[in-house]
Formats: C-alpha cells, structure tokens, sequence
C-alpha cells in the first residue's frame, strides 16, 4: 500500500493539468540596471513594456509578457478582502493569496483562459492600482464564481479599492502543490518591480529566439543584463524533478518489498499445499470430488491469508500519514489502490496453492499413499 501511495503521488503530479500551455514558451529574468532586487519602481512597468513591444514585433513571435512571478515560481502574497463580503461574524472574510504583477499580454502568451471579464489593456496605466484580475479559486472561496468580476477589493481605511475586471483559470503556480491555491494578478503598468521574468511564446528554436530577444532589448537599452534562461519544459521538469527521484526510488524499494512479499506467500503456500499430498490422495480414495478438495484446501489458506491482509490494511490505515510525511506524498490512495493491493496477493494466493493441488489431485492415490 505504501508502494502504492507513492506510485499514485508521482502519477498526479505528472498527469494534474498546470493551467497554462508551456509549449513553445521561453522564460527568462530581467532586472533594470541599478535598481536593488525585488525593489517597487512604478517607471519599471513603461519600460518593461517597451521591451515587450520590441520583441512583439519580431517575426515568428505569437506573444510576449513580464510576470514577477510565474508558474512553479515562489510568489509574495498575503491576506486579501472583497467590499460586502464577510464571515460568519459579520467581519470581512479574509483569503491569503498570492500577487502577480504581469503585463497586459500575459494570459495570452501562456494560454491561461479568462473565463470572465476581460484581460488586461494598454489603458490600464497610472501610479495607482486600481484593477485587478482574479483565478477561479480565489472566487471560490469567497463564495461568488463569476460574479466575482465587478466587485472591488478592500485595500484599507483610506485607500482606494480595486476593482476586479476579469477571472481567470487555476493554474499551478506553486510547484508541487497540486491543489490550486488563490491568485490576484495587477497590472504591471501600475505596479512593477525592478526584476521580473519573461516569457516569449513563439515557433522559433529557442537559440535563434533568444538571439532575437537580446538583439531587441539591447536595442532598447544596451546595458539590460538577460539571464536565468529556460524554456517553460524545463522549469517544469526542474521542478518535479526532485519529486520525481524520491518517489522513484522510494518506488524501486517498496516494489522490491512486495516482491520479496510476493515470493515469500508464494513458497510458503505451496510448500503447505505439497505437505498435504498424502491428505489429498486419501480423500480421491475415499470418493471425494476435485471440487471439494479445492474448496477444502483453499477454504483454510486463504483464511490466513485473509487475516494476513487485514491484519496489513490496518498498519497502512494507521501508517499513511507517515509514509506521507517521508515521502512527500500528497494524495491520501483512493480504495482502488486498496482493492488493487488485495486483489494482487489473493492472486498469488490462489496461483501458489492450485499448482501443487493440480499436481496432487493427477497422482495414483495408492502411489501417494505408499509414497507417505
């Protein structure tokens, strides 16, 4: 079973869609020369968008935006309050989430569907925050859907509050975690940080991109420093790589556990089996049926075995949460995994004691019975 969580934690990080399309999508960092490291600088924004402008129109670009923080990125966050909408005390219902400053064009270039309102436009300029956009589980939780468009965001006594446009799709933005987790996305022509990443959706080879990417932003500013280079492929396989090497070597040492399992039901059991040959031999003699010898004989086995299982059932019901913890499992194991298990050692159950009973119910009885 402990095989098993692992074996279905690895299948879930691989196969839980991420939201957004990495195909075809380069990433890389930028940071404004001088500028200190994660510093707010309200004129970053303008200029990023000059970047962006440049590379937009280079041919073979579909699309190209900045983002501060991206998918299977660390991002900052903190509580968040919707106008009108509280708890069961009556306060404002609060949310933690995290913050996105991205340009405009970002929801386009990685693919990530708005499902209400509107995207991000030119227009939505100036030195103060005043939009936003939200993903589809930071609606859920305060309870509106798509009727979280509209709504504005309490930003505090004396500040003014943003109003949210649109609502876009979950996406994985950290890492592992494969439960989606509330997103509020800004408007980096509002807000913008001195540092941020870039990411580029284009048909081009990544080498030839790059080589065009840096030839336009160096057109713009010969002193703009790139690096930190990746397509969105491997950013995603840097991040499961990790727990994709725990989990298959985690994987190797269970799956050689049930195998020594396995082989030791599987010998035992014959062996048993073998030992009541001469009990066999006399209950043909006496005219009893082959399907009651089998009955019989695998009546008492597959009792133990019975016991055996519920008896391992029970230590992994009361284990799971610590081969959780050692192996950085997410999921809980679904009751076919369960059934799975069960099912796998009643069929080694049943292959270990038909064989010698098979073999002792073709003998001569009055052989057997010499032969004892």
């Amino acid at each position: 079973c402990g095989a098993g969580l692992v074996a279905q934690n690895l299948w879930t990080l691989i196969s839980t869609p991420m939201g957004f399309d990495p195909n075809h999508v380069l990433a890389l960092q930028l940071k404004l020369p001088g500028r200190h490291q994660n510093a707010v600088d309200r004129a970053a924004g303008v200029v990023f968008q000059g970047y962006l402008d440049r590379i937009a129109a280079i041919p073979g670009v579909d699309a190209a935006a900045t983002v501060t923080g991206p998918p299977l990125r660390p991002a900052r966050g903190g509580p968040s309050e919707i106008v009108g909408v509280t708890d069961e005390t009556g306060k404002l219902k609060s949310v933690i989430g995290d913050n996105h400053l991205v340009s405009m064009d970002y929801f386009r270039t990685l693919g990530i569907p708005i499902l209400a309102g509107r995207a991000f436009r030119r227009d939505d300029a100036g030195r103060q925050v005043t939009v936003a956009i939200v993903n589809q589980e930071y609606a859920r939780r305060f309870g509106l859907g798509a009727d979280v468009v509209g709504r504005q965001i309490d930003e505090g006594p004396g500040e003014q509050p943003i109003m949210i446009v649109g609502m876009c799709g979950n996406v994985r933005t950290r890492g592992l975690q494969t439960a989606p987790f509330p997103e509020v996305y800004l408007s980096s022509l509002q807000l913008s940080w001195a540092n941020v990443y870039l990411v580029v959706r284009s048909q081009l080879p990544p080498g030839q991109l790059l080589k065009q990417v840096k030839a336009a932003i160096g057109s713009a500013n010969s002193e703009q420093a790139v690096f930190g280079v990746q397509t969105m492929d491997e950013a995603i396989a840097d991040s499961l790589a990790g727990p994709r090497f725990d989990a298959f070597l985690i994987g190797a040492f269970a799956l050689l556990a049930v195998a020594m399992a396995a082989a030791g039901m599987y010998s035992v059991i014959a062996c048993l089996v073998s030992q009541r040959t001469g009990e066999i031999a006399i209950r043909i003699a006496l005219g009893a049926g082959r399907g009651a010898i089998v009955r019989t004989i695998l009546g008492s086995t597959t009792a133990w075995v019975v016991a055996g299982l519920a008896c391992g059932l029970g230590l992994e019901l009361a284990t799971r949460d610590t081969v959780r913890a050692l192996s950085s499992t997410a999921v809980k194991g679904s009751p076919w995994m369960y059934v799975l298990v069960v099912a796998f050692f009643l069929v080694v159950t049943l292959m270990a004691a038909y064989l010698p009973m098979r073999r002792a119910g073709r003998l001569n009885p009055a052989a057997a019975l010499r032969a004892e």
